[in-house]
């Protein structure tokens, strides 16, 4: 098994001590170095050949932001932060996920997981963690953040998606189908090559031929052939014993 050799920059003694515990119960990484001092972390990255870097957010002299700008899309990293509200940031400044402190094994296991996995498919991959959606916005370098409950319903733009929320209209450089394989399905049903909907904002399916939905914002969806099967099997598991044609008021 090839070893992704790794690096903890962190100014916290006691969160290099738990990193380092981590990685090592993980086979296929290999810790080369770990620094309290967050200086000279490019020339250290060359020298040991880093491919990740677990990089802390705020330290003495220098923030981890400035490190990621100093590296560029050279190799993959992770931030650890205490601040939970700096993760769009740090995605947009480049990092593949962060960890907010404290995190468990398993987390940390994920964002692992994500970067191997980012390596393997570039800077589009999207992330999907804790109720959260973090994806490529429009234009090279960004990003854009929400959370999963606040979507009303997905939209194909060509090549892209328009997420409808509550609040707000955002455009993500991902395909549709891609997204799809992302949403958690007990959340989220495609009803037609062109949508997706929340399914808690469900109002109402027009007809018994389930060619329209209404959702709970007002707005009118069409209901594609090829969907009517997955929505009318959400409808009869969500009404047991009820009509189904799959009108309803629900």
């Amino acid at each position: 098994m090839e070893r992704l050799k790794c690096m903890v920059v962190d100014d916290e003694h006691k969160a290099i001590a738990l990193m380092r515990k981590y990685i090592r119960g993980r086979p296929d990484l290999l810790l080369v170095h770990a620094t309290a001092d967050p200086r000279g972390i490019a020339a250290l990255v060359r020298q040991y050949g880093v491919a990740l870097l677990f990089l802390d957010l705020e330290m003495p002299g220098i923030n981890g932001l400035e490190i990621l700008a100093q590296l560029g899309e050279r190799i993959r990293v992770v931030v650890c932060t205490a601040h939970a509200d700096r993760g769009s940031e740090c995605i947009d400044a480049g990092a593949v996920d962060f960890l907010v402190k404290p995190f468990d094994r398993a987390r940390f296991g994920r964002a692992v997981d994500r970067a191997k996995q980012k390596g393997k498919e570039g800077m589009r991959q999207v992330l999907l963690d804790d109720g959260r959606l973090v994806l490529p916005g429009i234009g090279k370098g960004k990003f854009i953040q929400l959370l999963l409950d606040d979507v009303d319903y997905i939209e194909a733009d060509e090549h892209t998606v328009v997420i409808h929320t509550i609040e707000a209209t955002l455009q993500g450089g991902i395909a549709i189908g891609e997204l799809e394989k992302l949403l958690p399905p007990n959340k989220f049903l495609r009803i037609h090559k062109s949508y997706i909907v929340a399914l808690d904002r469900m109002r109402r399916v027009e007809s018994g031929r389930l060619h329209g939905m209404r959702l709970q914002s007002d707005i009118g969806l069409p209901v594609g052939l090829t969907y009517k099967a997955a929505l009318l099997d959400y409808l009869n598991r969500r009404m047991p014993g009820g009509p189904n044609d799959g009108s309803t008021d629900g």
